[in-house]
Formats: structure tokens, sequence, C-alpha cells
């Protein structure tokens, strides 16, 4: 259930990361999909 939630967000994530052009909101988005993933990890 857990595992399927964040495929779920790793899937939100990269499709976020596709459609960002710039470099700058590139690193943004990497920046919070590893703040996601820490949250997601604290939650169990």
């Amino acid at each position: 259930m857990l595992l399927s939630a964040q495929v779920e967000a790793k899937t939100i994530v990269v499709l976020l990361c596709d459609l960002a052009e710039w470099r700058q909101v590139g690193n943004l988005c990497f920046f919070l999909s590893m703040n996601f993933r820490k949250r997601i990890q604290s939650k169990t």
C-alpha cells in the first residue's frame, strides 16, 4: 500500500520534471522530490 503511494508520488515527480524546461526549475524539482521522499519515509 505504501509502496504504491511511493510509486505514484515518484511518477508525479517525474512528470513534473519532464515539464520543467529550465535547469533552475529542474534543480528545484529534484530538491522537492528528495524532500517529498524524506517526508514519506518519516511518516512510517
